[in-house]
């Protein structure tokens, strides 16, 4: 008996000399049968205690040996047909004599404990865990290789498959195995040596002329071959499947085939392997359950151990990445460009497989359940520097230069690297004892941050061993993801939704569009604010921004397929590191990449090849990468669009150097005002303006450094609503000037009422003037003010008001202005009198004329020019018989007739 690692770990002695013919492990692992010929013991082997046993069944030329799936029970068949079952537990022999009449070449129990049983006298038989026969049912032919499997079922394991007469395969239901399903092959195929079950309702079958063939047992696909290949010229001696790797593998002669069971079925020529002759002609070949280790042997008693697979186990920190090159090696490797051909950094030789790991710049650590080994990456062979257990399963290690950060049972235990258990610095959180609820942590440089299932996230400032921020979210708190100095954190919860956390303004971002089934996210250390985040199927690919004119934002730029079988690692300047099921790793440059990568290798490229480069330039927020493919082109569209980008990303000095270049003058004087200022807000909020996005540059200029820049806007705007709002808050002195302003664009709009509270609010605070206030005795604001009252009472309707408050202001402007109003509402002697007083005596003349108000247009003739109103006033002292007025009148208006 031999460990993973190829080394003898026990020599068993079996009895006499009879050949071995079967080797049998229980469920659980732990107990071996072997089965020998001509011998009636079965030799058990108990690897927990390292002993074997006897168990003696009373009964001679023993055929078979199979443990049961899911109990303690080991069915040992005979060549004359008998059947004993055996109780591991109990110690219970159950012998049933007469089962068949002939030897019992197979069987197979199912998760129901039902055992089902070929023989060479053409029965096939179903019995309970006592033996007794539940079914039985005849073969055309000798039964042999019985499989089940949890097909046609609903996922039970009731599907029985049978090789029948070594030529055919019958399948039928383990509690009605009458009838069925009878898979028949091409004569060309020969006998069948063995075959597999795989997927829904394929299998997989080797024959003894070297052909492989796949079969799909579908209903509407029965004895449709999927795939068939001869994969050896000779005699093919025995097959394996591997359903995690979905890879089958065939020996013959001193070759070993494999195929890939994938969605398109095909032989892996470069995996084949070809023996040395003189190890002999290769026998059987088996998969280990987790198909990473296929064994094979050949007549000369040669065993053979290929590593088909590692486990997928990698961890990266920084552009450093570690992963398992062998059972017992792991080996750390830069992921930069110019160290793709470079040997490994660091190899650390181990001595236990282990099943979870962490890297840091120094030091890294391995290991499994409650056990850890550090060891240090810097010094020749990267030595054990210590060996530590902690309380309960280690679920996540992180390091970072001097701490470890372990994470267990709810539980994060910090201490420094390399000190002893009981000392040193060290702490456990959290600090209460009944809030276990810790799922995930990271560790950087300065911070160690973990997140609950109460939602809270946490950062502990290791300098100075402190606890600095805690963001309480909604809902529980899943995995945590930060860049590398943990300045940003993208953390998903609960429910599935993913956001950016920022610690420095305790500001949350949804990210939008994310996959609810993605299981990691990694920040591309080339590119700071690129996010790579992934599912089983699908790469998303977001980038993000701090400072823009819509504030932080975070943009799906594209989703691509996932390879399949591939597990990512980390991302750097756009090329995904990934390690692969079988352990090896691959490197793919992200669809989003794709174009840069094709320039920036070959130096340039044709017209379409570098628009698209531009493009993801400016995608990817590579503005000035963008800037230089733009001057390549010299296409004015490609640079309009980096202008208005480089805008929206508070770049002005890119901005202007684009609008420059595309000669628009007014966008680089506009934005030659914007380089002197430095507060991200106050800047974005400019810039917004310039997008005639007023509302969000309101927003801006209120949360900058420079408030009453929203009040300017909307001032200069002629938003008076608004900025008679703002002021409010911002400055008050200005509230009078906006509301006279916001007066005189409600009266344009004939809202009157709203217009005369305005004039109100901008006359002495919304007092209203006393009688007799003179205009003379005031600023101008409220001259202004006391002229729109005026004007507004008219207006609504109080003449008599209206007329006293325009007579008392003796403000000429505004008693014309009523006057005028008066006219219109036909107040003819209320308006002929503030003409007068607004020094307005021919409008004052013109209404007396027309009313017949002879009298008082009389005292006002002397002031007039106007020959028609002389020549009228003229007619009516004629009539009156008072001639040498009419004579005057006439003589003015030069009506010499």
């Amino acid at each position: 008996i031999f460990n993973r690692q190829g080394e003898e770990f026990q020599e068993i002695p079996l009895e006499g000399s009879g050949k071995c013919l079967d080797l049998a492990w229980d469920q659980e692992g732990e107990i071996l049968a072997v089965l020998q010929s001509g011998s009636p013991i079965v030799k058990l082997w108990d690897a927990n205690q390292n002993q074997d046993s006897n168990l003696d069944t009373g009964m001679k030329d023993l055929s078979l040996i199979k443990w049961s799936q899911t109990g303690p029970q080991l069915a040992i068949g005979t060549v004359k047909g008998n059947l004993l079952i055996y109780n591991k537990k109990t110690l219970k022999k159950v012998s049933i004599v007469g089962k068949h009449t002939r030897r019992v070449t197979s069987g197979a129990w199912n998760s129901e404990n039902k055992l089902v049983l070929a023989s060479e006298d053409k029965q096939v038989t179903v019995s309970n865990v006592e033996g007794d026969t539940l079914h039985q049912t005849g073969l055309k032919s000798e039964g042999n290789d019985v499989q089940i499997a949890s097909v046609h079922t609903h996922g039970k394991d009731n599907t029985v498959s049978c090789v029948v007469g070594m030529q055919s395969l019958l399948i039928f239901d383990i509690d009605e195995p009458t009838g069925g399903t009878e898979l028949k092959f091409s004569s060309k195929y020969g006998n069948i040596v063995s075959y597999k079950w795989f997927g829904k309702e394929n299998v997989a079958v080797g024959f003894e002329s070297g052909y492989f063939v796949v079969m799909s047992t579908h209903s509407e696909e029965v004895n449709e071959e999927q795939f068939s290949q001869r994969l050896h010229s000779g005699s093919l001696a025995a097959m394996t499947l591997s359903p995690l790797l979905k890879r089958a593998a065939t020996c013959a002669a001193n070759v070993i085939k494999v195929v890939d069971l994938s969605d398109a079925i095909r032989e892996l020529p470069e995996e084949s392997i070809a023996l040395d002759y003189e190890t002999g002609t290769l026998e059987q070949i088996e998969w280990t359950s987790d198909g990473q280790v296929l064994t094979v042997s050949s007549d000369t008693g040669s065993v053979y151990n290929f590593l088909a697979c590692l486990p997928v186990l990698a961890e990266a920190h920084g552009t450093n990445y570690m992963y398992l090159t062998s059972l017992l090696e792991l080996s750390v490797c830069s992921a930069l460009p110019e160290a793709a051909s470079d040997p490994p950094k660091a190899v650390i030789r181990i001595s236990m497989e282990p099943t979870f790991a962490a890297l840091g710049p120094t030091h890294a650590a391995l290991g499994m359940n409650n056990h850890v080994f550090f060891h240090a990456l810097e010094e020749p062979g990267c030595p054990l520097v210590q060996e530590r257990e902690y309380l309960g399963t280690v679920e996540q290690v992180k390091l970072n230069q001097e701490f470890v950060a372990v994470r267990s049972e709810g539980r994060v235990h910090l201490h420094a690297l390399g000190q002893p258990p009981d000392g040193g610095v060290s702490r456990m959180f959290p600090d209460k004892s009944d809030e276990n609820d810790i799922t995930c942590l990271a560790l950087s440089k300065d911070f160690l941050v973990f997140g609950t299932a109460r939602g809270t996230i946490t950062y502990f400032y290791l300098p100075d061993f402190a606890q600095v921020n805690e963001f309480r979210h909604e809902t529980g708190i899943v995995k945590i993801f930060p860049n590398e100095a943990a300045t940003r954190i993208v953390f998903l919860d609960d429910k599935a939704s993913a956001y950016i956390y920022n610690p420095v303004s305790d500001q949350l971002l949804p990210i939008q569009r994310f996959s609810p089934t993605a299981v990691k996210v990694m920040w591309d250390s080339f590119d700071l604010g690129i996010l790579v985040a992934h599912d089983a199927k699908n790469i998303q690919i977001f980038a993000y921004a701090p400072h823009t004119t819509a504030g932080p934002t975070v943009n799906l730029i594209q989703t691509s397929k996932l390879t399949p079988g591939l597990s990512p690692i980390l991302v750097y300047n756009g090329v995904v590191t990934s390690q692969a099921d079988n352990g090896s790793i691959n490197s793919q440059v992200l669809a989003t990449h794709d174009a840069i990568t094709h320039v920036d290798k070959r130096g340039g490229a044709g017209a379409d090849k570098l628009r698209q480069c531009f493009q993801q330039n400016l995608d990817l927020l590579r503005l000035s990468r963008a800037w230089e493919v733009a001057k390549l082109l010299n296409q004015k569209d490609l640079f309009s669009k980096l202008g208005q980008a480089a805008m929206q990303q508070l770049d002005v000095q890119l901005a202007l150097r684009t609008f420059r270049h595309l000669g628009d003058a007014g966008m680089v004087m506009s934005l030659h005002k914007l380089e002197s200022v430095e507060d991200a807000s106050l800047l974005a909020g400019h810039i917004a303006l310039m997008f005639d996005d007023y509302s969000r540059a309101q927003e801006l200029f209120l949360s900058s450094m420079r408030p009453i820049a929203a009040l300017e806007m909307r001032r200069d705007l002629l938003h008076w609503e608004h900025a008679l709002k703002l002021a409010k808050t911002l400055a008050p002195e200005q509230v009078p000037a906006i509301s006279c302003e916001f007066a005189q664009q409600l009266e344009f709009r004939a809202e009157y009422e709203q217009a005369l509270s305005m004039y109100q609010m901008g006359f002495s605070r919304g007092m209203a003037p006393a009688p007799g206030t003179r205009a003379a005795d005031m600023q101008p604001l409220e001259r202004s003010c006391l002229s729109g009252i005026a004007k507004m009472t008219l207006r609504l309707g109080d003449i008599n008001q209206g007329v006293t408050l325009a007579s008392d202001s003796q403000d000429q402007q505004c008693c014309r202005e009523c006057a005028e109003i008066l006219e219109g509402l036909k107040q003819f002697h209320d308006a002929a009198r503030l003409y007068v007083e607004g020094d307005q005596p021919e409008k004052a003349a013109k209404i007396y004329i027309k009313t017949k108000n002879w009298g008082s247009a009389a005292p006002l003739m002397d002031r007039i020019s106007a020959p028609k109103l002389h020549a009228e006033f003229g007619k009516a002292k004629e009539s009156e018989g008072r001639f040498e007025d009419a004579l005057i009148a006439y003589e003015r208006a030069s009506d010499t007739d």
